[in-house]
């Protein structure tokens, strides 16, 4: 795994204290051990409640670092249409001889990009994914830099969101069966990311957020999606070594 990734982030992995080097020690050494010890675990310590997994869907366990996931195309049909209409809200413009980009002018291109049929919102990449025969679990490792809580077509969609959204495609698009999908945040304490810990912690207790963010999506249980959000510090991650355990 290690070959395939870009030389910037392999430089980040071999310097301590970096965002990369934990995350690929730490799931490194989970994945070097019997799930059984440490999967069940993680999930409970993280939504606070217990659940079953068989062995089979143990040994079937597969584990992803840093992964694009794109958004579902009912996403960018939507920002399509909003954009042909003129009705997408864009992050602020960038900083151009002293003026901020006017809302019309980022409107236009917008519009001009979804003429051409391009994608209007890029991939999001994913810290970790654990992915079993039944279950696809969304891993967001923070330690001193908050989530992305924007992209440059919508002002309020956020890394969360964005995270959530393409798992909740994965997982109904998955064969033979619709997997369980689970979103958790890893992260050091509040006072590092105070605000994607807050985030997670808005649309978990306010699910009818996740209806207005996610109105592509038709018949969400967003009761349930929120039931699977979790967060959960690094000191409590299983197999963390770097702090003790609490």
């Amino acid at each position: 795994m290690l070959e395939d990734l870009s030389e910037r982030r392999r430089a980040a992995i071999s310097t301590p204290g970096t965002l990369e080097e934990r995350t690929w020690h730490v799931f490194g050494r989970l994945m070097r051990l019997d799930p059984a010890s440490w999967l069940p675990e993680l999930v409970r310590r993280a939504l606070h409640r217990r659940m079953s997994f068989s062995r089979q869907e143990l040994d079937s366990l597969r584990l992803s670092l840093w992964e694009g996931v794109a958004p579902p195309p009912a996403r960018q049909t939507l920002l399509r249409r909003r954009a042909l209409r003129g009705l997408l809200y864009p992050a602020a413009g960038e900083l151009r001889r002293g003026r901020v980009t006017p809302l019309s002018v980022l409107r236009q291109r917008l519009a001009r990009r979804a003429l051409e049929g391009g994608p209007l919102e890029p991939p999001t990449e994913v810290g970790a994914i654990l992915r079993t025969s039944r279950r696809v679990l969304y891993v967001l490792p923070v330690l001193d830099q908050e989530l992305e809580m924007e992209v440059p077509c919508d002002r309020d969609r956020d890394a969360i969101l964005r995270a959530l959204d393409a798992g909740l495609y994965e997982s109904e698009s998955a064969r033979l069966q619709r997997k369980r999908f689970y979103l958790i945040l890893l992260y050091c304490d509040r006072r590092s990311t105070p605000l994607s810990v807050a985030r997670l912690r808005l649309y978990k207790e306010n699910p009818v957020l996740l209806r207005r963010a996610l109105a592509h999506r038709r018949g969400l249980d967003t009761a349930r999606v929120a039931e699977n959000m979790g967060l959960l510090r690094w000191r409590k991650m299983p197999g963390n070594k770097a702090e003790p355990e609490a």
